[in-house]
């Protein structure tokens, strides 16, 4: 009914979050489309610049997550600290999340702000995500991107924590 009244679905509350980042996020699949109906902005950010597709990657949404991929190519939209679908979905581990972004060319490289220029691959090592190490290696990364603090790279996480599959 109120999207029948020509509601502005691109309308933010008070945290800056839109009626879509909020349906994409908790994963009301109906809904979000609805909204793209709509042509709701898929790359419109809350104050801390957390995207749709950022919300529905971390949460492992994948039938929203290819919804939003259609309506905009923009996988490499970072939040206020540098991170991005790809950082969410390597952390959680979401596997098919992370093959459609990187079949939309999401760059792998592309380092975090807020955990010291983490990228995918260390995110993915650090918290054991073989096969999504696996995923990310097939683009051909840079293995040798260090985190800021500590010059930590993914093999050091990988030995430091015993990890064989990954080295």
């Amino acid at each position: 009914m109120l999207l029948e009244k020509n509601t502005n679905v691109d309308l933010c509350d008070k945290k800056g979050l839109s009626p879509l980042y909020g349906a994409s996020h908790k994963g009301h699949t109906d809904i979000v489309r609805m909204l793209l109906e709509k042509n709701a902005n898929v790359d419109l950010c809350g104050k801390d610049g957390v995207s749709p597709l950022n919300g529905a990657s971390h949460k492992g949404h994948t039938d929203i997550v290819r919804m939003l991929l259609e309506k905009n190519d923009n996988v490499d939209l970072c939040d206020k600290n540098g991170v991005r679908p790809l950082h969410v979905a390597s952390i959680i581990g979401h596997s098919y999340i992370i093959r459609m972004l990187l079949e939309k060319n999401a760059n792998v490289d592309l380092c975090d702000t807020c955990n010291n220029g983490f990228s995918p691959l260390l995110v993915a090592s650090q918290t054991e995500q073989t096969d999504i190490v696996q995923l990310l290696l097939e683009k051909n990364p840079n293995v040798d991107l260090f985190e800021t603090i500590g010059s930590t790279t993914a093999l050091h996480v990988s030995c430091f924590k015993n990890n064989s599959s990954i080295i």
